[in-house]
């Protein structure tokens, strides 16, 4: 009994990897799907700990994110890493490695993140205008904290990761980090009020008088009065 428990990671793991030779990326589609709707469900989760108000489950939001990770992510990362290992080398020599990983976070990642940020709004049924606030106020800080988690992360993956396996390690990875991503790709954004014309109920304003015609009036008010006081003295 002890040895059919303990050889049932091993077989899984095996399964597994039968299943990345043959289909690689439905394989590992499903993978960053699976990790995904677990990180957005516990963000979630998290989310109703700080609610003011009882929070439940936002199934779309989750199947929003998990399914760009499984079409987008999935794809990308799968050919991505396939062709730096082809025109960068195979080696865990340590330029080879510094090359891949400046090449994945200073050109790739910060695509990447531009993508996932306007497409998760767009699908939230937001306009162009609320796509552009977003990636004006949270582009820069996402791929910030992309660095600090995927720098080090992906220097491990690229020196001792096979290239099968490299999109399993870094969803493995994603668990943490995909909880953070989460929360940057659906906190809310705040748009200015457009400013109103200057009417009320319809009807516009009368324009304000120059100075040459606040002068005629003053004017033509203080002549009848000075009329009048000489009227009265000569009396």
């Amino acid at each position: 009994m002890l040895r059919r428990l303990a050889a049932g990671p091993g077989r899984a793991w095996a399964a597994y990897s039968r299943l990345l030779d043959a289909y690689p990326l439905p394989t590992k589609a499903a993978t960053a799907f699976a990790i995904f709707t677990s990180a957005d469900a516990i963000r979630q989760r998290i989310e109703s700990y700080t609610a003011e108000r009882p929070h439940t489950w936002d199934a779309a939001r989750t199947m929003r994110l998990a399914g760009f990770y499984a079409t987008v992510h999935a794809s990308w990362i799968h050919f991505w890493y396939a062709f730096l290992d082809k025109h960068v080398g195979r080696s865990a020599a340590v330029r080879v490695v510094a090359l891949k990983v400046c090449a994945d976070q200073f050109f790739s990642m910060p695509i990447f993140m531009a993508t996932l940020l306007a497409c998760q709004t767009l699908l939230s049924g937001h306009g162009l205008d609320y796509v552009k606030a977003k990636l004006e106020r949270d582009w820069v800080p996402t791929v910030k904290g992309a660095w600090v988690c995927w720098i080090p992360s992906l220097t491990v993956a690229f020196a001792f990761v096979p290239l099968k396996y490299r999109l399993l390690y870094a969803n493995c990875v994603q668990v943490l980090f995909g909880i953070w991503i989460s929360k940057q790709a659906n906190s809310p954004i705040i748009l200015p009020a457009k400013e109103l014309p200057d009417t009320d109920a319809g009807l516009t304003s009368a324009p304000s008088p120059t100075p040459k015609a606040l002068l005629a009036d003053r004017a033509s008010t203080a002549a009848p009065a000075a009329v009048s006081s000489l009227s009265a003295s000569s009396r």
